[in-house]
């Protein structure tokens, strides 16, 4: 049996890092919108968003663990 255990710093810089991250996507969150998400679609757009969110579902699940 492991038992993992996290210091109140590595918990202060996730909640810092996690705020820092929606703090980001809240303010460009307008232009993401009117960049990305009307225009057509392409290989770009595809990668973009995968990065973006999929870096974003990453942070999520490694912090629950």
């Amino acid at each position: 049996m492991t038992v993992t255990y996290r210091s109140n710093l590595t918990c202060g810089f996730l909640v810092a890092a996690s705020v820092g991250a929606i703090y980001d996507w809240v303010l460009s969150f307008e232009q993401e919108v009117e960049l990305i998400w009307m225009q057509r679609w392409s290989l770009m757009t595809i990668l973009y968003l995968s990065v973006r969110y999929g870096g974003i579902v990453f942070a999520v699940s490694a912090s629950m663990q």
